[in-house]
């Protein structure tokens, strides 16, 4: 492989390894740029973070294991992980060969997927696909290897597999039509890499959507014998879905999929709330007796809770139905806040969608020039309010993206503005000055309570639950997730008007009064 172009380096020293494979992949773009040890792809305004993972011994070679992070673009700040491992007898040919096989077989994928720049020259396969009812152009190529333990042709093993496992075709379609992935964003494009690997009665089966690690796909192959004998075969493809069409409302089973498929073991109080369960949808009638009341409901939200659920699942501690009796206090009047601006008005012309905890919430327009949008009040933290996404879809499709990939503080307001860092903070201090220093902190059962006051929503102060960020903050320090006071309405969200960080008032029941004395 020819290398001709050249490479502007700049930023502070890494590892002699990472500066090995950030140029590897930096040769293969023209407008390549190197910092630290991230490499601007030079299109689409990619970038991606380079890192020499492991360097393992095999006999009288090496194995370089070697990991990407794709972002920027089209993906956002999403940081979407891919991995390649390079063989040779040393350290850096390993390293160069790996990021060569990956970047020469992937980057014409990420130029036609993230920059409608399509290389003639490429042997990348191109095809349309339908994922959950949604029509994507898929953009995708692939490499295969084998690790011969016999004197056998590895070409030939490596056909043979190949026609077994692709029947007439390759391997990603045939994950993309099995009706087992996840809730794909549906308004940007997608990254799905395939890897399969068998030999001597073993199989690997690996499926990553957005860098995530998708379970349960080896079912796609099921049917499939195993007839590797003396080898290791190894197939990877890497595709780029990109969307045709609109999202259209996901379907109860594909949401309910994803829910399941979703780590619920690291989760934070708001999943516990839900569990991951949606409730029933309403019926016609149920939806046609509220819109006489307030109107027509925006078209995407209006399927989701006729056909998917009416509440359950969703951001924060879950979705609140439209019929709910909090509803009544925020659907009429006008809809008139400013986009990044404090609240100046009540929450009026919308329906609350979700509690974030802290007072935080997400809302749905329903009249005006925003109708349709979702707006997040985060008066209980950074003090504004702003509009977080296009539509109900948008919102509810990115946050289950968002959980498949284990993003635990899938947040839209600056959680170092709620009042929990700062009570935290002079715990810490209280404590490192009446002893040996210590960055945990031991409460009891509901030692901590979060009050709140809020004429638009409720007429009496009521405890309230953390955020995402504030619970994430908590366990950082050890305190346990029933530390905090159970809300008193988890149905409510609020915006506090009395004193204190973003309106809030922390206060620390007996256990724990110890902390200000």
């Amino acid at each position: 492989m020819q290398f001709c172009h050249a490479l502007r380096y700049t930023g502070a020293a890494m590892s002699d390894y990472d500066v090995i494979l950030c140029e590897t992949v930096a040769r293969h773009f023209s407008n390549a740029v190197i910092t630290e040890d991230v490499v601007a792809l030079g299109f689409g305004d990619l970038q991606m973070k380079c890192c020499v993972n492991q360097i393992t011994p095999m006999g009288s070679s090496v194995a370089a294991s070697l990991f990407f992070w794709l972002s920027g673009g089209k993906l956002g700040d999403t940081a979407v992980f891919m991995s390649c491992t390079g063989y040779a007898e040393g350290p850096e040919p390993a390293i160069v060969y790996g990021g060569c096989i990956w970047t020469c077989s992937m980057g014409p994928v990420l130029r036609a997927g993230f920059a409608d720049d399509i290389d003639s020259a490429s042997d990348m396969e191109t095809y349309e696909v339908i994922v959950d009812t949604q029509r994507f152009r898929a953009y995708q190529n692939g490499f295969d290897r084998a690790m011969m333990f016999s004197d056998d042709d590895s070409m030939a093993t490596i056909k043979a597999a190949r026609e077994r496992f692709s029947s007439g075709t390759t391997l990603t379609p045939q994950v993309l039509n099995a009706g087992l992935l996840p809730v794909l964003h549906g308004a940007r494009p997608s990254v799905v890499s395939v890897f399969v690997s068998e030999g001597m009665q073993k199989r690997i089966v690996e499926v990553k959507v957005d860098g995530y690690d998708w379970q349960g796909m080896e079912r796609v192959f099921a049917g499939v014998p195993n007839k590797t004998e003396n080898a290791m075969v190894m197939m990877r493809e890497l595709t780029v879905i990109v969307p045709l069409d609109p999202p259209p409302c996901p379907s109860r089973h594909v949401v309910e999929q994803t829910l399941r498929g979703i780590d619920a073991a690291e989760q934070w109080p708001g999943w516990l709330h839900h569990n991951g369960k949606l409730d029933e949808p309403l019926s016609e009638a149920d939806v046609q007796t509220l819109e006489k009341e307030i109107g027509a409901l925006p078209a995407d939200y209006r399927e989701f809770v006729r056909t998917v659920a009416a509440s359950g699942a969703g951001p924060g501690y879950g979705l609140l139905a439209p019929t709910a009796a909090v509803q009544a206090r925020v659907r009429s009047g006008t809809f008139d806040w400013v986009h990044g601006a404090q609240k100046a008005t009540p929450a009026r012309g919308m329906l609350v969608l979700a509690m974030a905890g802290c007072g935080i919430a997400w809302l749905l327009v329903l009249h005006g020039p925003h109708a349709g949008e979702v707006w997040v009040d985060a008066c209980g933290a950074d003090g504004d309010v702003r509009r977080v996404a296009p539509s109900f879809s948008a919102w509810y499709r990115d946050w289950l993206a968002a959980s498949v990939r284990n993003e635990q503080r899938w947040i839209h307001w600056d959680g170092a503005a709620c009042a929990t860092p700062s009570v935290f903070s002079q715990m810490l201090d209280k404590q490192a000055a009446s002893g040996p220093p210590n960055d945990s902190l031991d409460l009891q059962v509901g030692a901590i309570a979060i009050s709140a006051i809020n004429a638009d929503l409720f007429d009496a102060p009521t405890i309230v639950d953390p955020c995402a960020s504030c619970a994430y903050l908590a366990r950082h320090l050890g305190v346990r997730h029933d530390a905090f006071a159970k809300s008193s309405t988890v149905s409510t969200p609020a915006t506090n008007t009395a004193a204190g960080s973003g309106g809030w008032v922390q206060r620390m029941k007996k256990s724990a009064t110890k902390w200000f004395n």
